[in-house]
């Protein structure tokens, strides 16, 4: 509306306007659009789960289609691939937590051994892989990929306990200057990928303990919230276990886990896994549980 335009950068190094013809569309990416994918996940769960009896039944998925489109608005708006996708697994994975449980083994047990297989397959050609893709891709994406190769090096060096949290290395950075790409050397620290962020910093050793914590959170949250006897309740929970998903996978090209945002999402969950795996959820009574005891045995 202001006429200023934040231009984009092209496959060749150039910034040009995000031009959608015959409108230049602005991009928009405010702190915390993390929260857009969580909520429109949540809300495409409440909109199949059970509607309480009533003459405002229709309303109640009338408004959750008008939110769902609002937070769809502003995904698209934030022109992030990475959002596109984390919304596509978030979506796949709340499909999958609809499945019955057999089939959801199955299908775990399959990812986990593709997972290992993909993780085995690059650890092998990281080298190989980064020279082969490094001129065809953009800017950004050769950026990320010069993070992984020397993230790769260095985790080498100290496989076991890893590099450190203050530990850096060096490696060729491409930095845009308006209408040309300019490469230099830069110190990197902080990586998009966080999975291979844990890896250089923590080695194996804080790779497992970071992503057991992770898994170990989903794992808790899917048999407590569907153990949950409320409908309502359980396909809230399912929608907020499917959005998590998301962004663990989004932590492959997105620092998201280690961001502030993150963070907060990430303890959310686990503290929901917390609250809901309350047996007695009605209010605590003010009587001391010692005298409860007594009580019931007079």
């Amino acid at each position: 509306l202001t006429g200023h335009i934040v231009n984009v950068q092209n496959a060749f190094g150039e910034f040009v306007p995000r031009l959608f013809p015959p409108v230049i569309v602005q991009s928009v990416r405010p702190n915390g659009h993390v929260f857009f994918e969580v909520c429109l996940v949540v809300l495409t769960s409440l909109l199949f789960a059970p509607a309480p009896p009533g003459r405002f039944r229709p309303l109640r998925r009338i408004g959750i289609g008008t939110l769902m489109l609002l937070f769809s608005v502003a995904i698209l708006l934030t022109m992030m691939r990475t959002a596109y996708v984390t919304v596509a697994v978030s979506w796949l994975a709340l499909g999958a937590l609809c499945l019955p449980r057999k089939v959801q083994g199955y299908l775990a047990a399959g990812l986990c051994c593709a997972g290992l297989l993909a993780a085995a397959l690059l650890a092998m050609n990281v080298r190989e892989i980064v020279a082969q893709w490094l001129p065809a891709v953009e800017a950004s994406l050769k950026g990320r990929l010069v993070e992984v190769s020397g993230a790769w090096e260095a985790f080498l060096e100290h496989p076991l306990f890893g590099n450190g949290l203050g530990a850096t290395f060096t490696a060729m950075g491409y930095v845009a200057k308006k209408t040309q790409e300019t490469i230099h050397a830069s110190d990197y620290q902080l990586l998009h990928n966080v999975w291979m962020y844990y890896l250089f910093k923590g080695g194996v050793a804080g790779l497992l303990l970071a992503a057991g914590g992770l898994l170990g959170i989903f794992a808790r949250g899917y048999a407590v919230f569907e153990m949950h006897g409320a409908a309502r309740d359980r396909f809230f929970l399912r929608g907020v276990l499917a959005a998590y998903v998301g962004q663990l996978v989004a932590a492959f090209s997105m620092p998201r886990l280690i961001y502030p945002q993150g963070v907060v999402f990430v303890a959310l969950v686990a503290y929901m896994a917390v609250v809901f795996a309350r047996k007695d959820t009605t209010p605590t009574s003010p009587i001391p549980e010692d005298e409860q005891v007594e009580r019931k045995e007079k």
